[in-house]
C-alpha cells in the first residue's frame, strides 16, 4: 500500500467511526472535540486522537496525500516506491494513493487500522504519537496540518518494528 495501512503508525493511537469530514481548506472541529473528550468511554483519550488524525487527513486530502507521496518517496517507503516514481512519475503514484486513499480512509478502516495500532505499536511511540497528533489537530487549516502531521508520519514510518 502506498497511502495508509499500519505504516501510518504515527498517526495516533486508536479510532472507531471518524466525524463528519470538513471541508478540505477549513479545520475539523468535530476531529478535535474527539481528540479532547475521547471517542469510546473506557478507551481514553488516545482513543479519539487517532480517529481525529485520520479524519482531519481525509478532510485534507488535497494536500495531505501529494505531501503524503512526497514523504515516502523521499524515505523509499515502501521499498521501490522511489523507483517507481522515477520510472512511473510522480503523477501516477498520486493516481494510485488516491484510489487506496478511498478505502483506506473510510470510517470501518480508520477504527481497524487505530484498533492494529493500539494492539501492537510500542506504548511510547504511541504516546509520543498521539502528544504531537492532538497539536497538529489545533492547526486552523489543511497546510499547517499537514506541514505538523507529516514529521509525526515520518516517525512512524522509520520506527523500528
Amino acid at each position: 500500500m502506498i497511502v495508509l495501512g499500519f505504516s501510518l503508525l504515527a498517526a495516533a493511537c486508536a479510532g472507531s467511526e471518524s466525524p463528519a469530514p470538513a471541508s478540505p481548506a477549513q479545520p475539523a472541529p468535530a476531529a478535535a472535540a474527539a481528540s479532547a473528550d475521547g471517542a469510546n468511554p473506557g478507551d481514553g483519550p488516545a482513543y479519539g486522537t487517532c480517529e481525529a488524525t485520520f479524519a482531519r487527513q481525509r478532510d485534507c486530502q488535497d494536500v495531505f496525500l501529494p505531501a503524503l507521496v512526497d514523504l515516502r518517496v523521499r524515505l523509499d517507503v515502501p521499498p521501490g516506491i522511489a523507483e517507481a516514481d522515477a520510472t512511473e512519475g510522480r503523477d501516477a503514484l498520486l493516481a494510485v494513493a488516491e484510489e487506496e486513499f478511498a478505502s483506506d480512509s473510510t470510517d470501518e478502516s480508520i477504527a481497524a487500522t487505530c484498533d492494529q495500532m493500539r494492539a501492537s505499536a510500542p506504548a511510547a511511540l504511541l504516546a509520543q504519537a498521539e502528544q504531537d497528533s492532538d497539536r497538529c489537530l489545533q492547526a486552523d487549516a489543511c497546510e499547517p496540518f499537514v506541514e505538523c502531521i507529516l514529521p509525526v508520519i515520518e516517525t512512524g514510518l522509520t520506527a523500528p518494528r
